[in-house]
């Protein structure tokens, strides 16, 4: 009887290990669920991302133009790593550089998360756009307090723009004080 539940063990083993979430890719996804063969235990190609400004849908970000970009990774202190591609330099390929904040959007939160261009474009933040286990893209930001682990933003599907300059910001603060 051991003999059969230790051969039983070891025709699982490998099976198991290749569902366990490997750190080193994008949302600690295991390789295999990101680029592997298409259907139910396959491929997960998460739902386009829409990017909005001024009212206007102005790109639909696909999976796979993030593939162009480097990972970047941080531990979270926890038994997984989070991986996933800078959220800025998501932004700058589609070819924004600049604007006074960027609002996102996720079914799992309940209010939109509003963040000023200077937290976004400042890399030690490490906002990072990955993957979630259920296969759809998520925020998660290693320093700064509006992201903490309990505030990602998971199930993104809009992120919105709103254009100007991180200076303008400084303005209206100085114009408010002063009318105090």
């Amino acid at each position: 009887m051991p003999v059969l539940i230790l051969t039983a063990l070891l025709a699982t083993l490998p099976a198991a290990c290749a569902q366990s979430d490997a750190p080193g890719t994008p949302g600690g996804q295991a390789a295999s669920k990101i680029t592997g063969a298409e259907g139910r235990g396959g491929a997960v190609t998460p739902s386009p991302v829409e990017i909005w400004s001024e009212g206007r849908l102005v790109h639909t970000l696909r999976w796979d133009e993030l593939q162009a970009l480097s990972t970047q990774s941080f531990d979270t202190g926890l038994t997984d790593a989070q991986t996933g591609y800078l959220l800025i330099d998501v932004l700058r390929q589609i070819g924004v550089t600049e604007a006074k904040a960027v609002t996102l959007y996720g079914r799992g939160v309940t209010e939109p998360v509003r963040l000023g261009w200077r937290v976004v474009a400042n890399p030690a933040n490490q906002i990072l756009m990955g993957l979630t286990h259920k296969g759809t893209v998520k925020i998660v930001a290693k320093d700064i307090e509006l992201l903490d682990r309990d505030r990602w933003v998971r199930h993104l599907y809009k992120i919105e723009i709103q254009p100007g300059s991180p200076q303008d910001n400084r303005a209206i603060k100085k114009t408010k004080r002063a009318e105090k």
